[in-house]
């Protein structure tokens, strides 16, 4: 896990992980080169995906009625990345989380919540299988947590999505449960 921090550590004291899965998420270990990436997703939101230079991750999908929801993790280069919701239905595909907002806001504040809940858990779920299981996990948060240095932001989506899967968030000073009003802008890395 070291390696991830890496991510995260530089010239500031502390450094912070987004939802705590950030740094996971954007390891180029656990994205898709372009071409792979486009291959698992429809061709009806590949005109949404066009910042996908360097790749990247569907994370999880949601239907509701006729609009489908899909989860991405983008990569503009190997050190941009930014994950979004596509909506797609008949009017075409629409980007709903701006890339400047990108994880710092819960899923539920640019679509329903049962939507938003879904993506949510699809994205633990993911998550689990990238690291090894729960445990992995688990195990993850717990470093998290111990680390002095490093605050980890959680929103209220992927709160629900982890209790759901068996994973406790660690009680700490160092985390933090994200509602509505987002991470706070002083915490945001520009």
């Amino acid at each position: 896990m070291t390696n991830l921090k890496k991510i995260f550590l530089g010239a500031t004291a502390i450094a912070f992980i987004l939802w705590g899965i950030k740094a996971i998420a954007s390891d180029p270990n656990f994205l898709s080169p372009r071409k792979e990436f486009l291959s698992h997703t429809p061709p009806s939101i590949h005109s949404c995906l066009v910042d996908a230079k360097a790749g990247g991750k569907l994370w999880a999908q949601a239907k509701q009625g006729e609009r489908f929801y899909y989860l991405v993790g983008v990569a503009r280069s190997k050190d941009q990345y930014f994950e979004t919701i596509i909506r797609l239905d008949s009017n075409g595909c629409l980007i709903l989380i701006p890339q400047g907002e990108s994880g710092f806001y819960p899923l539920s504040n640019y679509v329903d919540k049962t939507i938003a809940r879904n993506l949510a858990i699809g994205r633990v779920r993911e998550f689990m299988k990238l690291l090894g299981g729960r445990e992995a996990l688990q195990r993850y948060y717990e470093d998290q947590a111990a680390d002095s240095s490093l605050e980890t932001y959680i929103t209220t989506d992927d709160a629900w999505a982890l209790q759901r899967e068996g994973v406790k968030i660690p009680n700490s000073k160092n985390v933090f449960i994200v509602g509505a009003e987002g991470v706070p802008l002083e915490r945001q890395l520009q």
